[in-house]
């Protein structure tokens, strides 16, 4: 994909992270999941666009509500983070708890650090919190 190969150094030059998020977003609205997390990293960074919270916000989502574990692992990290608002831990469990679901078996280490975020959260929640994070996770549908 173009937005990967302008992002990272593949073609032999330093990253272009503009012209990523030209071609992410391209991608990004035709649905390509995994163009919408990356172009969201970019608005959450800063790179490439001006920092925008709420707009990473809205690209973490339309890639998590499709299964996209690295949009709900996205939407898990700015649910914690502080930048859009006070911590939701009940948020932050269930996008992780649905990344760690999702993410390809292969990818051991992500999965791992997946587990351990999610691991980290749940020591910091109440039971009430923890019941209803849970049901959150186990009633999601992904849209597509």
């Amino acid at each position: 994909m173009l937005g990967d190969i302008y992002a990272s150094s593949l073609d032999g030059h330093r990253p272009d992270y503009a012209l990523s998020a030209k071609w992410y977003q391209k991608a990004a609205a035709q649905g390509l999941a995994t163009s919408q997390t990356q172009l969201a990293w970019l608005y959450e960074t800063g790179n490439g666009v001006l920092q925008d919270y709420a707009e990473a916000m809205k690209w973490y989502r339309t890639a998590a509500e499709q299964g996209e574990y690295g949009g709900q692992a996205g939407l898990a990290r700015m649910y914690g983070s502080g930048d859009i608002g006070p911590p939701d831990l009940v948020q932050v469990y269930k996008w992780a708890n649905l990344a760690v679901l999702h993410v390809p078996i292969n990818l051991k280490n992500t999965r791992e650090g997946l587990i351990k975020f999610r691991d980290q959260v749940i020591a910091k929640m109440s039971p009430a919190q923890i019941a209803e994070a849970q049901k959150l996770a186990h009633d999601w549908k992904p849209t597509k």
